[in-house]
């Protein structure tokens, strides 16, 4: 397994996790049969496979690093205005699946010009975090620089000090994972001792946070992980696409079921912005 392979898996997984979590998003474990793998949701009702604004936003991101090769908020929040007005980069040709915190701030940047998010606490959800990967995939090799990209694109819908300090840590353990290091034993030591009664599926980015770390510490596997996310319900679409990010980076593409794979809508389109990420990011 190569650096290109986590890397790749790294946004793949994002979108697998988002894609297998939609289905039984607001709803409590017990409350829907559990997931194994993709099915119809209809709570948005779209196929399966098919993935909800995690995955549209990591799209705009991708595509903003790409053409201007940092994180630039306005052309970041241009794309995200678009997506939401127009539905550019949604699965399904419209914006079906947006929080209230990142609409609230991507229409005062469509009315203001604003590009910084208001620093508010009880505006911390996870928005910042759903969609990190194009960035540690892009500076993998720079986790400091990793670093404050991540804060800066958090930023632009999510400004609370909880937020950034949640994309700031994403981007350390998303960095050192496509490096190769030994995350998962990392990932135990800051979970250790952690029951499920104290992971919380809120939607909350620190929450979200502590239960991607907990779904990849105590699995040993992808596959594993990401559906003990997704099964804990909730927020369960944005608690998938996180842990997704970080097993993928842990585990590699080889890790990844074919089925789930296969089934994925724009699989290759995905693939190849990690591609472009990645090689954008050498030297």
């Amino acid at each position: 397994m190569n650096t290109q392979s986590r890397a790749t898996a790294s946004l793949l997984g994002l979108a697998i996790g988002d894609a297998l979590g939609a289905p039984v998003e607001f709803k409590d474990p017990g409350e829907f049969e559990p997931v194994t793998g993709y099915r119809h949701s209809h709570v948005w009702n779209i196929p399966p496979g098919y993935w909800t604004d995690d995955t549209s936003m990591a799209i705009c991101l991708a595509e903003s690093i790409i053409a201007r090769n940092t994180v630039d908020p306005k052309d970041l929040l241009e794309r995200f205005g678009r997506w939401y007005t127009q539905g550019e980069n949604s699965a399904t040709g419209r914006c079906f699946d947006i929080g209230t915190t990142t609409r609230s701030n991507i229409e005062a940047f469509l009315r203001s010009g604003q590009t910084q998010a208001p620093d508010l606490h009880y505006q911390s959800g996870n928005g910042g975090i759903m969609r990190l990967a194009p960035v540690a995939i892009r500076w993998w090799h720079n986790t400091a620089w990793a670093a404050e990209m991540a804060a800066i694109q958090s930023s632009t819908t999510h400004g609370s000090k909880e937020c950034v300090q949640c994309a700031t840590e994403l981007a350390v353990i998303l960095t050192g994972a496509i490096r190769g290091e030994d995350m998962r034993s990392q990932l135990m030591q800051t979970v250790h001792g952690l029951a499920s009664d104290d992971v919380s599926n809120s939607g909350r980015a620190s929450d979200t946070l502590l239960a991607a770390r907990w779904c990849v510490a105590t699995t040993d596997c992808f596959e594993a992980a990401v559906l003990k996310a997704v099964n804990l319900g909730g927020d369960a679409d944005t608690i998938g696409a996180v842990t997704g990010q970080i097993a993928g980076a842990v585990y590699g593409m080889q890790a990844i079921p074919t089925a789930w794979l296969d089934g994925l809508l724009h699989k290759q389109r995905l693939t190849e912005l990690a591609e472009q990420l990645y090689w954008g990011s050498a030297g």
